[in-house]
């Protein structure tokens, strides 16, 4: 495949993972409406405890050998068997050590109710072990338009099954029920789309663990990162403060997280195999950093302005606790997003050790610091700790990548700036709306929030245009963004 074909692979490949994410997050913003206004904080942060249990059972087989499949280009039957292997004897190993843990996991939480809920959730680890390793076929040769039928199913399936559990039950047990019906539908599923039979066999697992050690290391430092707040909010905070905090991070990341992650589905495979010519992988990443920072930083900035009427609307009084954590987890969410591609980038060059090192120095200042900002401050300082360590990465971050890319940090920084600068005017427009309606003015929670969301995005394309257009017209992602409306207004016109 030559670069061109490569690259228009890569975008009809972003198109449809963009389109999962939005179909995803649609359905799930949906669910969260219903589920918030029928559970109560306490419910998510005791599901939550549960499955932060698991979480570290499953760090025994996080190899991610899936990225060792897409990565290599000699991977075959082999590979898949083996990885299927691995799976099901792994997924059977935790489901026994899950309810052996039960006792021990209410006495540390000193919450009784999570015994039964841990055995339940253990029968759905171990069903979801079978499924079809097949179905990583349709990232590597980058069939997205397969891969996006299959996400898209299994998720609205779960989502479909925990709202009617909800709805007949009206307690914790829907998201448990869900569970198990998500991984029942996912198993069944993967053996629908692909054709592809696993069984038995440990033939490529040297191979297998030669390039994923690291990973290993890497998805057990990353645990600490994503999955600290479950133990520490938890144990030191109650279930309440974590649903809170678990409801607000879900809120406040989706916006800027779909927009990551649809195209480091995308670009990963694209950048295994660009990996030889760095001058190419150096152009690539830059392009798509550029588009990052383009959609991501006013979809993050826009969910932390307008969290109040958001909230009030979609899931209720009873989570105006939220607010604050919303607008502090939205601002992570943000600098996550902005770096987001980096880690395709290091394992599409084999650079393992690297991410790991990286993921050790992230998690060596967070953890520490999120138990004293916990203990001292509650929710809202975890949320701090959060935002001040995405920060702090992200600088690390660029440096790292400038060497590995042999380019200087201005060149990524760039990316930045139209998009800062044009943000930084919506949140001025927004603050000032807001301080008009703070006087004799009063509105709907609906055309309050319909009023800002507007006014953000106008604000935010308007400046955008301006800046580019006093730049100059450079390249990047305006000038894509632009090709990419003039290409479909043109097939518009041939309908």
């Amino acid at each position: 495949m030559n670069v061109n074909d490569l690259k228009s692979k890569m975008v009809s490949g972003a198109i449809w993972m963009t389109a999962f994410r939005v179909v995803e997050r649609a359905i799930g913003f949906g669910s969260i409406v219903v589920l918030a206004r029928v559970l109560s904080p306490a419910d998510f942060g005791l599901v939550a405890m549960a499955t932060a249990i698991i979480a570290i059972l499953e760090l025994l087989g996080a190899f991610s050998f899936d990225a060792a499949i897409i990565q290599s280009p000699n991977a075959g039957k082999e590979h898949l068997n083996t990885v299927w292997t691995i799976s099901v004897l792994m997924n059977g190993f935790n489901a026994a050590a899950l309810c052996a843990l039960a006792l021990p996991a209410a006495w540390f939480y000193d919450e009784a109710r999570l015994v039964p809920i841990v055995y339940w959730l253990a029968a759905s680890l171990l069903l979801g072990g079978f499924a079809n390793v097949g179905v990583v076929l349709f990232q590597k040769e980058m069939n997205f338009s397969r891969e996006f039928v299959f996400q898209t199913s299994k998720k609205l399936a779960r989502v479909i099954a925990t709202l009617g559990f909800a709805l007949l039950l009206g307690n914790y047990w829907a998201l448990v029920f869900g569970s198990i019906t998500g991984a029942a539908v996912t198993v069944l599923l993967s053996y629908v789309m692909h054709p592809f039979r696993p069984h038995f066999s440990l033939v490529a697992l040297k191979e297998l663990i030669h390039f994923s050690k690291w990973m290993y290391l890497n998805n057990l430092l990353l645990f600490l990162n994503r999955r600290s707040p479950d133990l520490i909010v938890g144990k030191l905070n109650g279930p309440h403060s974590l649903g809170l905090f678990s409801m607000a991070l879900e809120v406040a990341t989706t916006p800027t997280m779909e927009i990551v992650a649809p195209i480091n589905r995308v670009v990963f495979p694209g950048f295994s195999r660009m990996h030889a010519d760095l001058r190419q992988l150096k152009d690539a990443y830059l392009r798509v950093a550029s588009l990052v920072a383009l959609l991501a930083i006013p979809a993050g900035v826009g969910i932390a302005m307008v969290a109040l009427p958001l909230v009030r609307l979609a899931m209720g009084e009873k989570w105006l606790e939220a607010v604050p954590l919303i607008q502090l987890l939205a601002i992570y969410g943000t600098l996550s997003a902005l770096a987001g591609n980096s880690g395709m980038l290091y394992l599409s060059l084999g650079k393992t050790r690297l991410l790991a090192t990286m993921s050790a120095g992230l998690v060596a200042v967070l953890v520490p610091g999120m138990i004293i900002a916990s203990w001292k401050f509650g929710a809202v300082g975890a949320a701090s700790m959060f935002v001040a360590c995405s920060a702090g990465i992200l600088v690390v971050d660029w440096i790292v990548i400038s060497r590995v890319l042999q380019m200087r940090v201005t060149e990524m920084v760039r990316n930045v700036v139209r998009p800062a600068a044009s943000a930084a005017a919506m949140v001025i427009a927004l603050t000032a709306f807001h301080q008009w309606l703070q006087g004799t003015h009063e509105l709907s929670v609906l055309v309050e929030l319909s009023v800002k969301i507007l006014i953000g995005a106008l604000v935010y394309v308007s400046a955008l245009t301006m800046l580019w257009l006093a730049a100059g017209r450079p390249s990047g992602a305006e000038r894509w963004l632009l090709k990419q409306m003039q290409t479909f207004a043109l097939r518009l016109k041939k309908v």
